[in-house]
């Protein structure tokens, strides 16, 4: 499977999906889809971190295929944060766009692992404030 998930801390509030190489947005979906039924075990928000490092290019249909996964993600109301890794041109492109027309402070891009947990704990600390 060139995308695998898993839990990325102990607390189970971070799920990290790791893109090892080409891929199709059927197995995005079958991964997410795993994930997503993870997820829903919990009462708590969850954020996603995406690292595409080890990718150049995405599939067709990317940009609409994300926009509308973000969208319409099963695991409603505890969705956090999604955070993508390491993106090339590209990614970045479809980044571009999907915030465009997804709410704000939904989707962000980091550089590396240490700059997405840090986005992690700062949107952790928003909600904390907000409740």
């Amino acid at each position: 499977m060139p995308i695998k998930w898993r839990w990325y801390d102990a607390q189970q509030r971070v799920i990290l999906f790791t893109f090892l190489k080409l891929w199709t947005t059927e197995e995005f979906y079958e991964a997410n889809a795993n994930a997503s039924e993870a997820a829903q075990e919990h009462q708590h928000v969850i954020d996603v971190i995406y690292d595409v490092t080890a990718i150049s290019i995405a599939p067709r249909n990317s940009i609409s295929n994300t926009v509308n996964m973000l969208r319409t993600e099963t695991w409603q109301p505890y969705k956090g944060a999604a955070i993508v890794v390491g993106a090339g041109p590209g990614v970045r492109m479809i980044i571009h766009v999907a915030k465009q027309v997804l709410p704000k402070g939904m989707l962000y891009l980091a550089k590396d692992m240490d700059h997405a947990m840090r986005i992690v704990q700062e949107q952790q600390a928003r909600r904390l404030d907000e409740s």
